[in-house]
């Protein structure tokens, strides 16, 4: 597995400053973000995406820095960019149809796509490839997750974060368990003013809640929905709220997938 190299940091970070742009979470904390997110979906610290495998649980083939599928649009998405770039050598072109196919039928199948998996990884030798895969994530659910974020009045890194990885493992709209569907869930359990100790109160329903109340009630709502598969994570967020570490800047101390403690900062993007 290839370790972060300089040209990636710039590129990661470039997406950190777009996204971040008048946002109240500095450009630190959402390269954080981004490293933890990247350490719970490739179960790698400092992956850069060529992790691919043929997925059992039926997303056909999940590739890359957050495990884009070939089941929906974003692996798509990623292999669409990089065929429009001068490098671009035709490694996806034996799939390219099939790609198109499985992602718009939402299919699962891994039939004509045998060979898949080579063709990342050699395109991921390419650094604008895996700079690719950072604006799509990016564009496709770190963006809709900042706008959940704001709509809510949120502050902290810690639940921008939980909202961003929601976005990816779950979807943002358009259905039974996304990102959407389980804040308006969380939402329903507050009914009157509910005071805390974060020091930020949301606006829910017309009422105050404690930024890290609601935070607390929407992970329980999403490990309800997710089951076992998604305790790791919930484990993670919930080590790093216990902590109180809900700015995270220059560093935090998150769990890896196996419960290690390990910690992200941004060391790299202030040298």
């Amino acid at each position: 597995m290839k370790l972060i190299t300089t040209s990636f940091i710039v590129t990661l970070l470039s997406s950190a400053l777009t996204a971040s742009a008048n946002v109240s979470v500095d450009v630190c904390s959402v390269y954080n973000s981004y490293q933890l997110v990247n350490l719970q979906l490739s179960g790698v610290k400092g992956s850069v995406g060529t992790k691919c495998f043929k997925d059992i649980g039926g997303r056909g083939y999940v590739a890359g820095f957050i495990n884009f599928s070939t089941n929906r649009r974003d692996a798509l998405w990623v292999v669409d960019q990089f065929r429009q770039t001068a490098n671009y050598a035709g490694e996806f072109d034996a799939y390219y149809n099939t790609l198109e196919a499985n992602a718009w039928a939402k299919s699962g199948s891994t039939q004509n796509l045998d060979g898949f998996c080579d063709a990342w990884k050699k395109a991921n030798t390419n650094p604008e490839f895996f700079g690719i895969q950072t604006n799509v994530m990016r564009q496709l659910y770190d963006q809709p997750a900042y706008t959940f974020f704001k709509q809510l009045g949120g502050k902290y890194a810690v639940t921008r974060s939980v909202l961003f990885n929601t976005a990816i493992t779950n979807g943002f709209d358009g259905g039974p368990n996304t990102l959407a569907s389980l804040i308006v869930t969380t939402n329903q359990s507050f009914t009157k003013k509910t005071t805390g100790s974060s020091g930020n109160s949301l606006s829910v329903n017309g009422y105050q809640v404690d930024e890290i109340v609601w935070l607390k009630k929407f992970l329980d709502v999403r490990l309800n929905a997710n089951g076992y598969a998604d305790q790791s994570n919930i484990n993670s967020y919930r080590y790093i709220i216990n902590n109180g570490a809900y700015d995270w800047k220059p560093s935090v101390k998150v769990l890896d997938n196996s419960g290690k403690v390990v910690s992200v900062d941004c060391s790299a993007i202030r040298n």
